[in-house]
């Protein structure tokens, strides 16, 4: 069971595969109960359970395109491309799962996250000294964990995800510290990783035994396959150069993990390539549709 921030818990049937076990502990393995308070009944919960658990919606009437996308009932709907069905509880939702099937779990908990005045922001963010939270939204490659990199070696910072981050509407900062995923790049940052993984040595197998993992669990896989499809979609879904992940407690240390905190400033980085760097101010509006737009 993991429990996020009191606000979500995540029960896992047994009988889920080991390949979506992996990816849900990709995405939340920090939160298992060893992480976290005890569990209010009141919790918004998320049960994981094998398609065979949800109920039968396949004998009604559907048109030949509904059932191309989407087969629904009431409050149970099931997505014939990504093959995985969703259903609304009292309690929360079912996620059903199949063999063969996406594993969708980010998107679920952003709707469900959204649900509290909560969202998933991509995004690394610090704290410095036990003051107020510095939140970095970025692209991808724009210097996000290299950034985390270099922070973790000195003794004044707490860290809350280098990738992934969750704000609610109170101007908190809350942790979701994933796995660091490494590439070709993050050689010099984190030498001692590469050193310790032995990855110069063994890059190929690593590649071949993570791509396909990585490429499930990136950040609102699903609604960028539905966003941009064909080609946009390939190039946004190329993580040929991961090396490995690690999780980021093991890392940087778990006391060196905060849990939350107050929204001091929020700095959005770009990709650039040159050695002076620039800064300028933005606007709130403008900070906010940029929030939203990676």
């Amino acid at each position: 069971m993991y429990n996020i921030h009191d606000l979500i818990t995540v029960r896992i049937d047994k009988s889920i595969s080991s390949n979506h076990i992996n990816q849900i502990e990709f995405q939340i393995g920090y939160f298992k109960a060893n992480h976290i308070s005890n569990v209010e009944s009141d919790i918004c919960m998320l049960n994981v359970l094998p398609i065979e658990n949800m109920p039968d919606i396949f004998t009604g009437e559907y048109s030949e395109a509904e059932r191309r996308e989407y087969i629904s009932n009431n409050d149970v709907i099931y997505f014939t491309n990504n093959k995985f069905g969703l259903e609304k509880l009292d309690t929360g939702y079912a996620l059903y799962l199949t063999e063969d099937g996406i594993c969708p779990l980010n998107i679920i908990l952003q709707m469900m996250l959204v649900e509290q005045g909560v969202s998933m922001i991509h995004a690394s963010a610090f704290q410095k000294d036990h003051g107020g939270i510095v939140v970095m939204p970025a692209f991808a490659e724009a210097g996000k964990t290299s950034l985390l990199g270099v922070l973790s070696k000195t003794d004044h910072y707490k860290f809350l995800g280098d990738d992934v981050v969750l704000l609610s509407e109170q101007g908190e900062c809350l942790a979701y510290p994933r796995s660091i995923v490494l590439q070709k790049y993050h050689q010099k940052i984190f030498s001692n990783l590469f050193y310790e993984l032995n990855i110069s040595h063994t890059r190929d197998k690593i590649i071949k035994s993570t791509k396909k993992f990585i490429k499930e669990n990136m950040p609102f896989k699903g609604l960028i396959k539905s966003l941009f499809p064909g080609k946009i979609n390939t190039n946004l879904l190329n993580y040929d150069n991961h090396l490995a992940t690690v999780p980021l407690e093991d890392y940087v240390g778990e006391n060196n993990i905060a849990s939350k905190g107050k929204i001091e400033k929020i700095i959005f980085l770009q990709r650039y390539n040159g050695t002076k760097i620039k800064s300028s101010l933005v606007e709130a509006d403008d900070m906010s549709v940029r929030l939203l737009s990676i």
